[in-house]
Protein backbone atom coordinates (compact mmCIF):
# COMPACT_ATOMS: atom_id res chain seq x y z
CA UNK A 1 0.00 0.00 0.00
CA UNK A 2 2.56 2.28 0.90
CA UNK A 3 4.54 2.00 -2.17
CA UNK A 4 1.12 2.72 -4.59
CA UNK A 5 0.10 5.80 -1.97
CA UNK A 6 3.51 7.27 -1.84
CA UNK A 7 2.26 9.99 -4.21
CA UNK A 8 -0.09 11.08 -2.63
CA UNK A 9 1.66 12.85 0.57
CA UNK A 10 2.01 16.53 -0.29
CA UNK A 11 3.00 19.58 2.03
CA UNK A 12 -0.64 21.00 2.24
CA UNK A 13 -3.89 19.93 0.38
CA UNK A 14 -6.67 22.11 -0.06
CA UNK A 15 -8.20 22.28 3.32
CA UNK A 16 -6.64 19.02 4.85
CA UNK A 17 -3.90 21.38 6.72
CA UNK A 18 0.03 20.07 7.99
CA UNK A 19 -1.74 20.86 11.59
CA UNK A 20 -5.51 18.62 10.44
CA UNK A 21 -3.08 15.79 9.73
CA UNK A 22 -0.90 15.70 12.30
CA UNK A 23 -3.81 15.84 14.91
CA UNK A 24 -5.52 12.91 13.19
CA UNK A 25 -1.89 10.90 13.55
CA UNK A 26 -1.65 11.72 17.32
CA UNK A 27 -5.12 10.62 18.31
CA UNK A 28 -4.37 7.44 16.28
CA UNK A 29 -0.92 7.16 17.70
CA UNK A 30 -2.94 7.68 21.47
CA UNK A 31 -6.26 5.61 20.66
CA UNK A 32 -8.01 8.33 21.70
CA UNK A 33 -10.90 7.83 19.86
CA UNK A 34 -13.19 10.37 21.16
CA UNK A 35 -10.98 13.10 19.78
CA UNK A 36 -10.91 10.97 16.14
CA UNK A 37 -14.14 11.18 15.82
CA UNK A 38 -14.30 14.78 16.42
CA UNK A 39 -11.40 15.65 13.96
CA UNK A 40 -12.81 13.17 11.26
CA UNK A 41 -16.39 15.58 11.96
CA UNK A 42 -14.64 18.35 11.32
CA UNK A 43 -12.95 17.34 7.64
CA UNK A 44 -13.63 20.02 5.28
CA UNK A 45 -15.70 18.32 2.97
CA UNK A 46 -16.72 20.84 0.05
CA UNK A 47 -20.46 21.30 0.30
CA UNK A 48 -22.59 19.78 -2.47
CA UNK A 49 -25.14 22.75 -2.00
CA UNK A 50 -25.41 24.20 -5.54
CA UNK A 51 -26.13 27.67 -3.38
CA UNK A 52 -22.18 27.82 -2.17
CA UNK A 53 -19.66 29.56 -3.79
CA UNK A 54 -17.69 26.57 -4.89
CA UNK A 55 -18.34 25.53 -8.66
CA UNK A 56 -18.84 21.56 -9.38
CA UNK A 57 -14.97 20.90 -10.78
CA UNK A 58 -13.43 23.34 -8.25
CA UNK A 59 -15.93 21.28 -5.14
CA UNK A 60 -14.55 17.68 -7.11
CA UNK A 61 -10.69 18.77 -6.83
CA UNK A 62 -11.09 20.19 -3.48
CA UNK A 63 -12.84 16.35 -2.46
CA UNK A 64 -10.02 14.39 -4.27
CA UNK A 65 -7.28 16.36 -3.07
CA UNK A 66 -8.81 15.75 0.89
CA UNK A 67 -8.92 12.01 -0.03
CA UNK A 68 -5.53 11.85 -1.40
CA UNK A 69 -4.58 13.12 1.90
CA UNK A 70 -6.25 11.63 3.93
CA UNK A 71 -4.86 7.49 2.31
CA UNK A 72 -1.99 9.48 2.89
CA UNK A 73 -2.34 10.00 6.46
CA UNK A 74 -3.50 6.55 6.74
CA UNK A 75 -0.20 4.72 4.92
CA UNK A 76 1.61 6.29 7.12
CA UNK A 77 -0.10 5.58 10.19
CA UNK A 78 -0.37 2.11 8.65
CA UNK A 79 3.12 1.78 8.53
CA UNK A 80 3.72 2.64 11.92
CA UNK A 81 1.31 0.08 13.43
CA UNK A 82 2.08 -2.74 10.58
CA UNK A 83 0.80 -5.53 12.59
CA UNK A 84 -2.52 -3.97 14.10
CA UNK A 85 -3.41 -1.76 10.40
CA UNK A 86 -2.46 -5.89 8.57
CA UNK A 87 -6.50 -6.79 8.04
CA UNK A 88 -6.97 -3.37 7.24
CA UNK A 89 -4.25 -3.04 4.37
CA UNK A 90 -6.76 -4.23 1.52
CA UNK A 91 -8.84 -2.01 2.04
CA UNK A 92 -6.93 1.16 1.84
CA UNK A 93 -6.30 -0.10 -1.26
CA UNK A 94 -9.36 -0.58 -2.63
CA UNK A 95 -10.30 2.76 -1.01
CA UNK A 96 -7.65 4.41 -3.51
CA UNK A 97 -10.21 3.67 -6.53
CA UNK A 98 -13.54 4.85 -5.11
CA UNK A 99 -14.64 8.00 -6.28
CA UNK A 100 -13.15 11.06 -3.75
CA UNK A 101 -16.36 10.79 -1.35
CA UNK A 102 -16.69 7.48 -0.92
CA UNK A 103 -12.73 7.23 -0.43
CA UNK A 104 -13.01 10.04 2.45
CA UNK A 105 -15.99 7.98 4.37
CA UNK A 106 -13.51 4.74 3.96
CA UNK A 107 -10.85 6.02 5.10
CA UNK A 108 -12.83 7.70 7.90
CA UNK A 109 -13.98 4.50 9.09
CA UNK A 110 -10.35 2.61 8.61
CA UNK A 111 -8.92 4.96 10.78
CA UNK A 112 -11.31 4.78 13.64
CA UNK A 113 -10.62 1.15 13.84
CA UNK A 114 -7.15 1.36 13.75
CA UNK A 115 -7.54 3.88 16.54
CA UNK A 116 -9.96 1.08 17.77
CA UNK A 117 -6.85 -1.56 17.45
CA UNK A 118 -4.47 0.65 19.61
CA UNK A 119 -6.43 0.95 21.91
CA UNK A 120 -6.63 -3.03 22.66
CA UNK A 121 -3.53 -2.98 21.98
CA UNK A 122 -2.86 -0.45 24.74
CA UNK A 123 -4.61 -1.81 27.35
CA UNK A 124 -3.46 -5.36 26.82
CA UNK A 125 0.21 -4.22 27.36
CA UNK A 126 -1.21 -1.94 30.31
CA UNK A 127 -2.74 -5.33 31.75
CA UNK A 128 0.80 -7.43 31.37
CA UNK A 129 2.73 -4.19 32.88
CA UNK A 130 0.47 -4.35 36.07
CA UNK A 131 0.99 -7.87 36.25
CA UNK A 132 4.77 -8.06 35.60
CA UNK A 133 4.26 -5.05 38.31
CA UNK A 134 2.60 -7.52 40.61
CA UNK A 135 4.98 -9.97 40.52
CA UNK A 136 7.81 -7.75 41.14
CA UNK A 137 6.23 -6.52 44.57
CA UNK A 138 5.46 -10.22 45.45
CA UNK A 139 8.94 -10.99 44.65
CA UNK A 140 11.08 -8.28 46.24
CA UNK A 141 8.02 -7.08 49.44
CA UNK A 142 10.72 -8.28 51.66
CA UNK A 143 13.39 -5.67 50.51
CA UNK A 144 12.83 -2.45 53.45
CA UNK A 145 13.87 -0.09 50.41
CA UNK A 146 10.30 -1.60 48.21
CA UNK A 147 8.78 1.55 47.35
CA UNK A 148 7.08 3.89 43.99
CA UNK A 149 10.97 4.59 43.18
CA UNK A 150 12.50 1.78 43.11
CA UNK A 151 9.33 0.09 41.45
CA UNK A 152 9.52 2.80 38.61
CA UNK A 153 13.46 2.54 38.37
CA UNK A 154 12.74 -0.88 37.61
CA UNK A 155 10.11 -0.48 34.52
CA UNK A 156 11.72 2.33 33.61
CA UNK A 157 9.02 4.82 33.95
CA UNK A 158 8.43 7.58 35.93
CA UNK A 159 6.68 7.22 38.94
CA UNK A 160 4.15 9.50 38.22
CA UNK A 161 2.92 7.86 34.84
CA UNK A 162 3.82 4.23 36.91
CA UNK A 163 1.47 5.14 39.47
CA UNK A 164 -1.44 6.36 37.62
CA UNK A 165 -1.10 3.06 35.30
CA UNK A 166 -1.16 0.51 38.56
CA UNK A 167 -4.24 2.18 40.18
CA UNK A 168 -5.89 2.93 36.61
CA UNK A 169 -5.60 -1.31 36.37
CA UNK A 170 -5.73 -2.57 39.52
CA UNK A 171 -7.56 0.20 41.58
CA UNK A 172 -4.54 0.22 44.52
CA UNK A 173 -1.76 2.15 44.66
CA UNK A 174 1.75 0.98 44.18
CA UNK A 175 1.95 1.93 48.29
CA UNK A 176 -0.64 0.32 48.85
CA UNK A 177 0.16 -2.78 47.32
CA UNK A 178 3.26 -2.86 48.44
CA UNK A 179 1.76 -2.48 52.33
CA UNK A 180 -0.97 -5.32 52.04
CA UNK A 181 1.67 -7.98 49.90
CA UNK A 182 3.77 -7.77 53.16
CA UNK A 183 0.64 -7.84 55.70
CA UNK A 184 -0.61 -10.99 53.89
CA UNK A 185 3.22 -12.92 54.30
CA UNK A 186 3.38 -11.43 58.06
CA UNK A 187 -0.46 -12.38 58.27
CA UNK A 188 0.47 -16.15 57.12
CA UNK A 189 3.91 -16.35 59.20
CA UNK A 190 2.23 -15.28 61.91
CA UNK A 191 -0.54 -18.65 61.55
CA UNK A 192 2.06 -20.66 61.07
CA UNK A 193 3.92 -19.85 64.12
CA UNK A 194 6.48 -18.30 61.96
CA UNK A 195 8.81 -16.92 64.73
CA UNK A 196 9.19 -13.85 66.65
CA UNK A 197 7.68 -10.48 66.13
CA UNK A 198 11.07 -9.10 65.21
CA UNK A 199 12.09 -11.55 62.51
CA UNK A 200 8.51 -11.52 60.70
CA UNK A 201 8.68 -7.51 60.91
CA UNK A 202 12.53 -8.05 59.17
CA UNK A 203 11.01 -10.94 56.61
CA UNK A 204 8.38 -8.32 55.41
CA UNK A 205 10.15 -5.73 54.81
CA UNK A 206 9.91 -3.47 58.22
CA UNK A 207 13.23 -2.21 59.52
CA UNK A 208 11.37 -1.81 63.40
CA UNK A 209 9.13 -4.13 64.83
CA UNK A 210 6.79 -0.61 65.98
CA UNK A 211 6.57 -0.06 62.10
CA UNK A 212 5.28 -3.42 61.72
CA UNK A 213 3.29 -3.39 64.71
CA UNK A 214 1.34 0.16 63.42
CA UNK A 215 1.20 -0.72 59.96
CA UNK A 216 -0.83 -4.83 60.89
CA UNK A 217 -2.97 -3.62 63.22
CA UNK A 218 -3.85 -0.68 60.92
CA UNK A 219 -4.34 -3.13 58.18
CA UNK A 220 -5.89 -6.14 60.30
CA UNK A 221 -7.77 -3.91 63.37
CA UNK A 222 -5.60 -6.26 65.88
CA UNK A 223 -2.27 -6.11 66.92
CA UNK A 224 -0.27 -8.78 65.59
CA UNK A 225 0.57 -10.53 68.82
CA UNK A 226 -3.10 -10.76 68.96
CA UNK A 227 -4.03 -12.35 65.65
CA UNK A 228 -1.29 -14.60 66.62
CA UNK A 229 -3.14 -15.58 69.31
CA UNK A 230 -6.53 -15.94 67.56
CA UNK A 231 -8.23 -19.34 66.33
Amino acid sequence: VAASEGGERREADRGYSIDLEEAIARAVRSANIDLLRSLLDSLPVPAADPAERVGPDSREEAEADLASGLRGTAVRLFAEFPKESASLAARLSRARLMPPGASIVEVSLLLAELAGMREGAKKSHNTALADRIRAFISERYGDPDLGLAMVADKFRFSENYLSNLYKEQTGECVSEAIESTRIAAAKAALSGNGGPLDLIAAATGYRRVASFRRAFTRAVRVSPSDYRKSP
